[in-house]
């Protein structure tokens, strides 16, 4: 066996064909690379600034309450191994409103901002290996038997005192090793790019990731190649191997998934935003009919003389914002929560179909790995409504009942007093050289991001690196069967 596998190896390795599509890989792998690296630092920049802003504007709020109304803006950073797989992390948006009421926003994300991204995608690592390296796997291996029967060296293999599954072995795995090289030492040369170049400072956690990830794209491409390989075995003309093996390679990368996902969301129904928005717009509004009660109800258990009226209605106004903020708080996480699980069931069952393609279990794979899949998006809106609900009760313990009096929110708009003229009009008297305090954040809770470093544990990608192997075995195992099965006469 080993004989056969240094020659196979030997014969690839000084081929055009190898010399071309090394070339060919280290390009890609570079100019994605890049492309990543250049899409992380100006995510990165823009956070900081964003953060910085939004601080700015906070302090220019007039009180907590207008605080809370307009909302905070908090940022989420990219993560460093985004560089190599961006996932959805151009998808969904880097900024997000939190307001004391209702849900919290995420803005936009990069397509929105660069549309013509949305058309032709992402440029990455995990793109340039799942499209198209899987096509140079197959361009290795497509001829690796059906050439040989043309030749008739084949047959002469077969009759030597030698077993058809130690020629199939060699076959494979010599065939394979020009395929790693394509591969391995392109991907090592970018992250060392990164490393010193970038100057991208990874951490050992980092570094697991990022062999984990070499490991599973080898295996990745394994399945490609054996695929290659057994339509090889089958075919009898090498033209036909290679027809058959580009049809298998568009329809397990292209088709295959679109169909999973074009199936599960005509399966199950969901409310789209639009409705939701309505929905909570309906609630917000029968709460505000209902702000009378909630006012009779307040000075019905806190007797009021007239003569204390005004100042009496801060705390008033305050009691009825308390009220209506937990009920439409309420409301919304219900309303959310049930959208959210019937989302995570599309999710699951295009999941579970597209697993079909070997691509699909490979890009999820990578996504658990570097972690920005779809759980990164349920992981962003969690920690969103953890930080939500520790702004909210950093704005009420900072709210004060005569911040909502008349004439504390009209001195913070420079009003110093109202008069009237001889007609009956209504003058204002503002102060000279009016300068508004800024808000004094003391205390207040800073977003922290995703916070769970281990975020995707293995659990969150061993379903599809086993999908993957189980791939590979079976395939392994058709190639095996169809050479046994090679008549030699």
């Amino acid at each position: 066996m080993f004989i056969i596998l240094s020659k196979e190896a030997r014969e690839l390795l000084y081929s055009s064909k190898f010399i071309l599509i090394f070339i060919a890989s280290l390009v890609l792998i570079l100019i994605a690379v890049y492309n990543g690296y250049s899409t992380y630092s100006l995510q990165s920049r823009l956070v900081d600034k964003g953060i910085a802003y939004s601080l700015e504007d906070a302090r220019d709020s007039n009180n907590y309450v207008d605080l809370g109304n307009k909302g905070l803006k908090v940022y989420r950073r990219p993560d460093r191994l985004s560089i190599f797989n961006t996932g959805l992390d151009n998808v969904v948006g880097h900024k997000a409103v939190v307001t004391d009421t209702g849900a919290p926003q995420i803005k936009e994300g990069r397509y929105y901002s660069s549309p013509v991204l949305s058309v032709f995608g992402e440029l990455d690592v995990n793109f340039v290996i799942a499209f198209i390296f899987p096509l140079f796997a197959i361009l290795f291996s497509y001829n690796a038997i059906a050439g040989e029967k043309e030749s008739g060296t084949l047959r002469l293999i077969a009759a030597n005192p030698v077993s058809r599954v130690s020629i199939a072995a060699g076959k494979i795995l010599g065939g394979f090793l020009p395929v790693i090289i394509t591969f391995v030492l392109p991907f090592g040369i970018a992250v060392a790019g990164v490393i010193f170049i970038g100057g991208i400072e990874f951490s050992g956690g980092d570094f697991f990731k990022l062999a984990l990830i070499a490991a599973v794209s080898t295996l990745y491409l394994f399945v490609f190649y054996l695929i290659g390989f057994l339509v090889s075995s089958l075919a009898k003309r090498s033209f036909l191997s290679l027809l058959i093996c580009l049809f298998v390679w568009v329809a397990l990368t292209s088709i295959v998934p679109k169909l999973a996902v074009h199936i599960s969301a005509n399966a199950i129904e969901t409310s789209s935003p639009d409705e939701i928005e309505q929905n909570i717009m309906r609630f917000k509004r029968s709460e505000r009919a209902m702000s009378g009660k909630y006012l009779k109800e307040f000075f019905e258990q806190n007797p009021t003389h007239l003569s204390r009226l005004m100042t009496q209605m801060g705390n008033a106004n305050a009691s009825v914002r308390q009220k209506t903020i937990a009920n439409t708080r309420d409301f919304e996480d219900a309303l959310y929560d049930e959208w959210e699980r019937k989302q995570r069931r599309v999710v699951d069952t295009a999941i579970f179909y597209s697993r079909i393609s070997p691509m699909s279990c490979y890009s999820f794979a990578l996504h658990g790995i570097s972690g920005s899949g779809v759980e990164m998006i349920d992981a962003f809106r969690d920690s969103l409504r953890i930080f939500r609900n520790k702004l909210v009760d950093y704005l009420e313990s900072r709210n004060q009942p005569e911040d909502l009096n008349p004439e504390k929110l009209y001195a913070s708009l420079g009003i110093k007093s109202f008069g009237m003229d001889d007609q009956g009009n209504v003058t204002l008297e503002t102060f000279e050289n009016y300068q508004p305090a800024q808000l004094d954040l003391t205390g207040m809770p800073h977003y922290r991001g995703l916070g769970r470093p281990g975020l995707y544990s293995a659990w969150d990608y061993a379903t599809d690196i086993n999908v993957l192997l189980l791939y590979a075995v079976v395939l392994f195992m058709g190639i095996i069967i169809a050479f046994a099965l090679y008549d030699v006469r």
